[in-house]
């Protein structure tokens, strides 16, 4: 196990020699503040949506638990008044 471990190592720093000084290649741009500014708002936005997304059904959820709160509050007004109204 250790021998092939050992081989793998090997094999790997060979390439990663080749391909810095044996083997030169076109030079790779270079990401400017530019471009990492945009990734980083397309990788933002996303998660910020759904965030927001989140928020807001939770929000709803909230508010139609209260309204229906509101709603069994009035109803048992009304009740109470016409029980009084009925004597």
């Amino acid at each position: 196990m250790g021998y092939m471990l050992s081989i793998l190592c090997y094999v790997i720093a060979h390439i990663d020699l080749q391909s810095r000084f044996l083997m030169p290649s076109s030079p790779q741009p270079k990401m400017n503040r530019k471009m990492i500014f945009l990734a980083s708002l397309g990788l933002l936005i996303p998660i910020l949506l759904v965030a927001i997304a989140f928020v807001a059904i939770k929000s709803d959820a909230e508010n139609k638990r209260k309204y229906e709160q509101i709603q069994q509050e009035q109803l048992k007004q009304i009740e109470q008044r016409e029980a009084l109204e009925a004597k």
